[in-house]
């Protein structure tokens, strides 16, 4: 123990820096005068180093030297915060500046932290941190409770409140004093940014308040006698008090969690809890929800903030507080309370109502006699009325969108159920047709016939809609069948998919297509509902093909729709999350040569560059093409550039033989899929090494690139690039006609320059090293790698056996065939040119399709030609 402090008295010698005051939890306590101030001093934008920061050159005094120090220096996001935070306010003894600061933070959402201010900003951040001079001068009384207060009399007076973009709750002491009077003083607040609605965010500034009275209480020495709850929102406090309501999810969260803290803060587990509604003008907390001009004088000492208002000095039964009962909501706040309570499904009328709007609720089950109107009342219902399932807003019973397939289809399921034992209630013998008079002892079960029964009554309702749009026409090219609208695809009965004499095996689990699919519209509900299912359940984030494959086992989409499945899969967040975590393990793999030590030209890049006239001779007309071979070393970036007659694979190994016999054989070569690179993993070289030693049949390991895929191999796409860059720069046109060897000689001159270039760092320092200057690519060229030099015996061999090209041969028709089973579902949709007769003649030569005996019972088509 170092000092002992008492209120009423100066610190100890040592404890204090000035003699007066000690630093508590972040505030400054003046003990003389029991009184506590903010903890921030001075302003100060220079930066910390070693925890401490050093003094502004000129003190800021004045909003004059604000603005002259932004004029000075560049002013960030982080410059901002990083001052705000300077000011410690934990008990949010003054908070209401604190939220000004946050509301006005808000304009650098979704900026950078470095990004710098502009001169409109850095005016306005100026005059707000003008009032931080004034900081220093707040102060209030440490100890909320008075001087001869009767201390049982202690309660507690909650208030919140929230607007657009903020919501807040402060918590007031109030004690009743031996004469009488009541002191009242501001315990804590907070406050905190929202973006819901209006009633949401209040109702979030309730169960803020809720929580802040609680810490309260389990914290407090002295136990509260009362605790009273106040908001102006009618909305929240008719969401909090009506018990009967079902709330949806986001508001009974909250709902659940306010009457939890309340009860647990009272120690009561009655219904009834104390909150109550205040008119807004009287609240303090209003003071915590929206913008306005930034002044101290309203969180000073002896503000209304600090002391609370005149009601709060009143006993309770004369404080303006309105009951939940004694509320009358407004019909615009009734109609915003109902907007958060669940739809109820179903409503109860008369059976002369039901059959009057049977027409508009038709939940067209066919198998019913009566669909909505029952003879007698269901269990449960008063005599004489019936239940009537009402959906005026959707054309369909249930909201396939919002509810999904499995569930949607899931309910529709339990209505047939329902609908169809009303109807064996009603069978005086058994019927033989009904699932519940006729015991089922195959496949399928009822609750499969049932839902089956409910997809085709969603079916049902799509064709009526369908119908509506279509003509006559186009609905005759497809087929009806009660009442829904199918298609008839090619894959039918008779044209299945069979495998015969093939050596290999197909997976054929994709092609179990129904004959008869279903016809709905690209924009109904019945798509889109069943492609999200795809998407989630049956075929988790697959990708288009695989899940149009699926959309087409189930139904036929008229009219294009692929684009709504990109969306589906470019708008789902966890495809993203799946798409950025592939390419970053992808990304991530370190490719082996970035490590590898080896002599320059061990493993290189290879390509060729198009577009340079030459000519066979000097003093010749005649125009041939010439080409440049690049290679580029994957180590050093070194670069060597051969010219080329032509780009057959001869000239190519030519082209690599000279280059290896001035720096080597290379190891590992990278290139494009051309025939003329490709075919060099076949060329074996004879090498010798410096021990004289000849290595037969040890070759280039030619690794090959993706087609179309050139950023593969961006370092000698690079070079390429910079070839004719630099010709262009030089004068140098490619469309001059020059000898191979005067075009070898430039070449050549390319890459020495581009190899005098320091080879690259890996990092950004300024560090002086001479390493980085002095090394170059022409540095390392110098020499060459004696144990891959070049033997003079060369051959291009390829000693592929018969049946390896028979294997090879098999796996490129399983390929092909399997691909075809995969993409079988566009066989479903039948070409436009089937549905109509062409008017042209037959001409000689045609190939015709005709029958070739009419008479017979069998119709028997032949394939022939026109001959006259």
């Amino acid at each position: 123990l170092k000092y002992v402090i008492k209120s009423g008295e100066h610190p100890p010698e040592g404890s204090s820096t000035d003699g007066a005051g000690v630093k508590t939890l972040g505030y400054g306590w003046r003990p003389k005068r029991d009184i506590l101030v903010s903890g921030f001093a001075t302003l100060n934008f220079n930066p910390k180093k070693r925890g401490a920061k050093k003094p502004m050159a000129k003190p800021i005094l004045t909003q004059e030297d604000i603005e002259e120090l932004f004029r000075l220096i560049e002013v960030t996001r982080r410059d901002i915060l990083a001052r705000i935070a300077e000011f410690y306010d934990p008990l949010g003894i003054w908070e209401p500046f604190k939220l000004q600061l946050k509301l006005r933070l808000r304009v650098f959402n979704n900026s950078s932290w470095d990004v710098q201010l502009t001169i409109e900003q850095k005016k306005e951040w100026a005059g707000v941190f003008a009032h931080f001079l004034q900081i220093p001068s707040l102060e209030i009384q440490r100890s909320v409770v008075p001087d001869n207060a009767v201390i049982s009399s202690f309660k507690l007076i909650c208030v919140a409140d929230a607007a657009e973009h903020a919501a807040g709750a402060a918590v007031y002491a109030s004690f009743e004093k031996s004469d009488g009077s009541i002191h009242v003083q501001l315990l804590i607040a907070k406050s905190r940014l929202v973006s819901a609605t209006i009633p949401r965010n209040e109702l979030c500034a309730i169960l803020l308040m809720t929580e802040l009275a609680y810490l309260v209480k389990v914290n407090s020495p002295i136990p509260p006698s009362r605790i009273i709850y106040a908001t102006d929102s009618t909305i929240a406090l008719s969401w909090c008090l009506n018990t009967e309501l079902k709330l949806k999810q986001f508001v009974m969260n909250r709902v659940e969690s306010i009457r939890r803290m309340i009860q647990w803060t009272i120690g009561s587990n009655n219904s009834e809890i104390p909150l109550y509604h205040i008119p807004g003008s009287l609240n303090p907390a209003d003071l915590l929800t929206k913008e306005r001009a930034i002044d101290l004088d309203e969180v000073a000492e002896n503000s209304q903030w600090q002391k609370g208002y005149p009601w709060m000095r009143k006993s309770q039964d004369d404080m303006p507080l309105t009951s939940h009962r004694s509320l009358v909501l407004s019909p615009n706040d009734k109609a915003c309370c109902e907007q958060e309570c669940q739809e109820k499904p179903f409503l109860l009328v008369t059976a002369e109502e039901a059959a009057r709007s049977a027409s508009h609720h038709s939940l067209a089950i066919q198998t019913i006699e009566d669909e909505i109107a029952l003879p007698f009342p269901p269990p449960g219902a008063p005599g004489g009325e019936a239940f009537h399932l009402d959906n005026m807003k959707n054309e369909h019973l249930v909201d396939f969108i919002a509810m999904g397939w499995n569930k949607s289809i899931r309910i529709l399921t339990h209505v047939m159920r329902f609908a169809t034992k009303i109807k064996h209630r009603l069978h005086r013998v058994t019927n033989t047709e009904c699932m519940f008079c006729v015991k089922l002892t195959k496949l399928p079960t009822k609750h499969q016939r049932l839902t089956v029964l409910a997809e085709q009554n969603a079916f049902r309702l799509e064709t009526e809609a369908i119908k509506k749009d279509m003509t006559k026409k186009q609905i005759s090219q497809l087929q009806e069948k009660e009442g829904i609208l199918y298609h008839a695809g090619r894959l039918s009965d008779k044209s299945q998919v069979q495998i015969k004499e093939l050596d290999f095996q197909l997976c054929l689990d994709n092609a179990d297509f129904p004959v008869l699919l279903p016809v709905v519209r690209p924009t109904s509900q019945l798509f889109f509902s069943y492609l999200i299912n795809i998407h989630q359940f049956i075929k988790p984030h697959s990708g288009v093909e695989i899940t149009i494959r699926e959309l087409m086992k189930k139904m036929f989409v008229l009219g294009k729709f692929r684009h709504v499945v990109k969306r589906v899969r470019n708008d789902c967040s966890q495809c993203t999350t799946i798409a950025k975590a592939t390419v970053e393990l992808e990304m991530a793999k370190h490719h082996y040569t970035r490590t590898l030590i080896a002599p320059v030209f061990y493993t290189i890049q290879m390509d060729i560059a198009y577009g340079f006239k030459g000519k066979p001779h000097g003093k010749s007309r005649t125009v041939i093409k010439v080409y440049a071979l690049v290679i580029a070393c994957l180590h050093t970036s070194a670069t060597n550039i051969l010219a080329l007659e032509s780009i057959d694979t001869q000239s190519v190994v030519a082209a690599l033989e000279r280059h290896a016999a001035r720096f080597g054989m290379p190891a590992e070569v990278y290139m494009d899929s051309g025939s003329q690179l490709k075919a060099l993993d076949k060329y074996e070289f004879s090498i010798r090494d410096m021990d004289a030693y000849v290595y037969d049949s040890r070759g280039i390991r030619v690794i090959v690139s993706t087609a179309k895929n050139h950023e593969e191999r961006g370092r000698v796409e690079r070079k390429i690039r910079i070839l004719r860059d630099t010709l262009e720069k030089k004068g140098i046109s490619q469309e001059h006609p020059r000898t191979p060897l005067d075009w070898e000689t430039v070449f050549a001159t390319m890459a020495n320059l581009m190899d005098d270039i320091p080879m690259a760092k890996t990092n950004t320092s300024k560090v002086n090293n001479l390493d980085y200057e002095l090394l170059t690519p022409n540095r390392l060229k110098m020499g060459r790698n004696n144990y891959r030099s070049p033997h003079i015996n060369s051959k291009i061999n390829d000693n592929t056996i018969p049946s390896e090209l028979l294997e090879q041969n098999r796996k490129i028709v399983s390929a092909f065939y399997q691909t075809l089973v995969d993409n079988l579902h566009y066989f479903q949709a039948t070409p436009a040119k089937w549905n109509h007769t062409s008017d042209r003649t037959p001409k000689v030569d045609d190939i015709v399709i005709f029958k070739f005996n009419e008479n017979s019972a069998k119709v028997d088509w032949k394939l022939g030609r026109v001959t006259s």
